[in-house]
């Protein structure tokens, strides 16, 4: 009956009708590419169903891995909520205009931005539903923006509720919310974050048959974080297993290969797979600052420096990119212009306690003592992981 709506029916049903069948085959067919096709037929026929087709079109791309369009189509989206349509109500309007700011700013790596709009949802018009979510992604994006204190307390706030409950609004709003993962990596606990992946997977894994979307998201979001927690626990062949059954066309998958690849000490394949996720993400950053990372742990500073110039204009609020590229520069030797950097990352993530550690190794060398011990003072009392505390200690001698 939907298909003869989107096909035949009358031009006010027929986009909705259309996003309606792009939800049925994700969700309930587990089938990405179909939802992409249908999907891309929602649009065009204006009012609120092009804002319901744009959010079919986005769900459709997250559950492909395809984040580039997921970011194209979140800025789109952005756009057209900005204005309530005349057939829509007071309630889809807020609603869609709150989650379409909140997502935007985080697929554009501004996660203290992010963390605080999520936050911000809690009691928000038309938000009730996604109440499980709002607080475990305001938990992650705090994460992922190095600011712990506040991840933590997101994650205080967040509802009580059961890994099937939680796996299955993930899927309908197609927000990836596994915030604990990213809390225990950001504090260097690889172990426990793959215990978190693991456990969604094994929510996804039963539930399937039942619902068909966990197996897309197994695929794009899930077995990305298995392999990267199994590479940097050093674990090759084991992320390498895992890794080999994700999609090729998957932004986070490509860059979990290139985790792999980096483990295994393979500098080839991991600029293969790093140029492929740039090449998948022209307009991300992620993959930039971890092929800077890369570059630079095998001692090619200016490698490193070439790829934050070109990550800096596409992610100006994310603090990784002035941290890396000061982490480069004290390779080389400018103390100066590193300390200089790490600043910019500290502005930029207050929390973080690397770049106040960074900073003041970096004043150290420089002769600026005082300047140093107030540094390394702040970072001892911020999260760090335990080579950055041993780092500290031999740096306070």
């Amino acid at each position: 009956m939907i298909a003869d709506l989107a096909r035949n029916g009358p031009s006010s049903e027929r986009g909705w009708a259309y996003a309606k069948w792009a939800q049925i085959e994700l969700n309930d067919r587990g089938d990405p590419a179909a939802a992409q096709r249908h999907a891309a037929l929602s649009t065009g026929y204006g009012g609120g169903s092009d804002v319901n087709g744009v959010i079919s079109q986005l769900n459709a791309q997250i559950w492909s891995g395809h984040e580039e369009q997921d970011l194209q189509l979140s800025k789109a989206l952005e756009g057209l909520v900005q204005k309530r349509q005349p057939d829509t109500s007071e309630t889809f309007f807020a609603a869609n205009k709150l989650l379409a700011h909140g997502w935007l700013l985080f697929v554009s790596a501004d996660y203290p931005a992010s963390g605080a709009a999520w936050s911000g949802l809690s009691g928000a018009q038309g938000t009730a539903s996604f109440d499980l979510l709002s607080e475990r992604v305001a938990a992650m994006s705090y994460a992922m923006g190095h600011d712990l204190p506040d991840s933590r307390r997101a994650m205080a706030r967040a509802s009580d509720t059961t890994p099937d409950q939680l796996a299955w609004q993930i899927a309908q709003g197609a927000f990836l919310a596994l915030p604990v993962y990213w809390m225990d990596a950001e504090a260097g606990r690889w172990a426990d974050a793959l215990a978190e992946a693991r456990a969604m997977d094994a929510t996804l894994e039963a539930g399937k048959a039942k619902r068909p979307i966990y197996g897309p998201m197994q695929h794009v979001w899930i077995w990305p974080l298995e392999a990267t927690a199994l590479a940097h626990l050093g674990d090759v062949a084991g992320a390498q297993a895992v890794a080999d059954r994700t999609p090729l066309d998957c932004y986070p998958c490509a860059r979990a290969r290139a985790a792999v690849a980096v483990a295994a000490h393979d500098a080839p394949a991991a600029d293969r797979w790093f140029a492929e996720a740039v090449r998948q993400g022209p307009s991300l950053p992620q993959a930039y600052v971890e092929w800077a990372r890369a570059r630079l742990d095998r001692g090619d500073a200016d490698g490193a420096i070439a790829l934050m110039r070109q990550a800096e204009p596409k992610a100006p609020k994310m603090a990784d990119i002035p941290q890396a590229w000061g982490e480069a520069l004290a390779a080389k030797g400018d103390f100066a212009g590193a300390a200089a950097k790490y600043a910019e990352a500290q502005t930029l993530a207050p929390s973080w306690g690397r770049a106040r550690l960074k900073r003041g190794a970096a004043l150290a060398r420089l002769g600026r003592r005082a300047d140093a011990d107030k540094d390394l003072q702040q970072a001892s009392a911020m999260d760090l992981t335990g080579p950055e505390r041993t780092e500290l200690v031999s740096i306070r001698r």
